[in-house]
C-alpha cells in the first residue's frame, strides 16, 4: 500500500513563476562556467586514474592477490576503518588426470608412481615465501610430498615448475589460471620422439592453476627451452609472462599463428586444442629464411591440410602451385604477425595421404619493396 503525502499547493508554484518572470537576476558568464566545469572534470578523472594505478601497481609487487575483492572495478566497497576483513586460509589442492604410458623407440615408459600428480596452494603459507607443495598421490587420494616452490615474485604471467630429476620423467607446477592450453618446447632433434602427455587442472580461489607433463625421455625434463601458453582470449604467453607475437586468422579451425623468436619457433595452436610447432633454425643452426608449418590430419584417402610460410611484413599477391598429392586447395592469404616485423603466406588444402612429396612445388609473393619472391624448397 502506497500513501501520498504530497502537500505542494499548485497556486504556490504559479505565483514563484510569475515573480520570477520579472526579476533582476544577474546573468551567467557561459564560458566561465564551462571552463570551471572541464578542470573539475578534468581533476576528477584524474583522480580515478591515478587510484587505478595504484591498484595495479600493488598487484605487480605482489605477484597476486590473495584477499580477493580490492576493488578493481567491481564496484566493491572497501571496509570501513576499524573493521576487519576475514580472509580464507585453507589450501587447495589439484590432483591431476593419471599419466598413461607412452611408447617410443620400441619401449614402453610407465610413468610407475610419478604418474598421478597433485600441486596445493597455501594462501597463507607458514614457512615465509614457499606457498606451493608437489606431491604424488595414491589410488586412494593419500598425497605424498615431492617437493615445492613460491609464486612470491612471480610474474602474473608466468610459469613455475618443478622436477624430481630425469627419473621421474615428469615436471609440475602451476600455469596461469587465464590459461587454455599450453605446449613445451624442447631442443631441435633430428631424430624425432619426444613424446608427451599433459594435463591441467584448476586450483579453486587461486590465480594459478596446476600443470603436469610426463615425458618419454626422463632427460627432457632438464631439456626445456620454454613452456608457451594461450589465454582464454586467445593471446600467447612465454615461460617468463612476456606476449608472443601471434596472430588469429580468422578461419573456421580458429588458428593462431604465433612466432616465437627466443624459444627459436613459429607454431598454432587451433580452437580444438591442436598444436604444432616448427623450427626457425636448421639442424645445423642457420636461420632458415622461411620457416614453413605444413600440417596433415585424417585418413590415407583424404587429409585435410594446413600449409603456412613466413614471409616479410608488408608482402603481398601470394601464390601456391599445388603438388601432384594436393586435391584442392583454398586461394593463399597473407596475414601479418604484428609486432615482428614478419607475416604468415597460409592456406587450407586437401590432399592423399598416401604422399611424401611436398604440398605445393612453388610458393611466391611480391616482397614489401615490389620484388618478386619464389621458394621451390622448404
Amino acid at each position: 500500500m502506497s500513501t501520498d503525502q504530497t502537500t505542494f499547493d499548485p497556486a504556490v508554484q504559479d505565483q514563484l513563476h510569475t515573480e520570477l518572470s520579472y526579476a533582476d537576476l544577474p546573468g551567467f558568464d557561459t564560458e566561465l562556467l564551462l571552463a570551471q566545469g572541464h578542470r573539475a572534470a578534468r581533476r576528477r578523472t584524474m583522480s580515478r586514474v591515478a587510484g587505478a594505478t595504484a591498484a595495479v601497481v600493488a598487484l605487480a609487487i605482489g605477484g597476486y592477490a590473495v584477499a580477493g575483492n580490492l576493488g578493481l572495478g567491481n564496484g566493491s566497497t572497501p571496509p570501513a576503518t576499524g573493521t576487519s576483513t576475514k580472509v580464507d586460509a585453507t589450501p587447495v589442492t589439484a590432483k591431476l588426470e593419471p599419466a598413461t604410458s607412452l611408447a617410443e623407440n620400441g619401449q614402453t615408459i610407465d610413468p610407475g608412481r610419478y604418474g598421478r600428480l597433485a600441486v596445493t596452494w597455501d594462501p597463507a603459507p607458514k614457512t615465509a615465501g614457499s606457498d606451493l607443495t608437489y606431491s604424488t598421490y595414491a589410488e586412494d587420494g593419500t598425497l605424498t610430498t615431492i617437493g615445492g616452490s613460491s609464486t612470491q615474485g612471480l610474474a602474473p604471467n608466468a610459469v613455475s615448475w618443478g622436477t624430481s630429476g630425469p627419473d621421474s620423467h615428469v615436471i609440475v607446477g602451476v600455469l596461469p589460471r587465464s590459461a587454455q592450453r599450453f605446449s613445451v618446447v624442447l631442443p631441435q632433434d633430428p631424430q624425432g620422439g619426444h613424446s608427451s602427455t599433459s594435463a591441467q587442472s584448476a586450483l579453486p580461489g587461486s590465480p594459478w592453476q596446476a600443470f603436469g607433463v610426463f615425458f618419454a625421455d626422463g632427460g627432457d625434463v632438464d631439456r626445456i627451452v620454454d613452456i608457451l601458453w594461450q589465454d582464454t582470449s586467445g593471446r600467447i604467453f612465454d615461460k617468463d609472462g612476456s606476449e608472443v607475437p601471434s596472430v588469429s586468422l580468422g578461419d573456421k579451425a580458429g588458428s593462431r599463428v604465433y612466432l616465437a623468436q627466443r624459444a627459436g619457433v613459429m607454431g598454432i595452436f587451433t580452437a580444438d586444442g591442436d598444436h604444432t610447432s616448427s623450427w626457425l633454425d636448421d639442424t645445423d643452426g642457420a636461420a632458415r629464411l622461411h620457416p614453413v608449418l605444413d600440417i596433415g590430419r585424417g585418413s590415407a584417402a583424404t587429409m585435410d591440410g594446413f600449409f603456412a610460410m613466413l614471409v616479410p611484413a608488408g608482402s603481398s599477391k601470394p601464390q601456391l602451385t599445388p603438388g601432384a598429392k594436393v586435391l584442392g586447395a583454398d586461394d593463399p592469404t597473407i596475414t601479418p604477425i604484428p609486432g615482428s616485423g614478419q607475416a604468415v603466406l597460409w592456406a587450407h588444402y586437401t590432399a592423399t595421404g598416401t604422399s611424401s612429396a611436398p604440398s605445393f612445388t612453388t610458393i611466391s609473393w611480391v616482397g614489401p619493396d615490389g620484388t618478386p619472391a619464389r621458394v621451390t624448397k622448404y
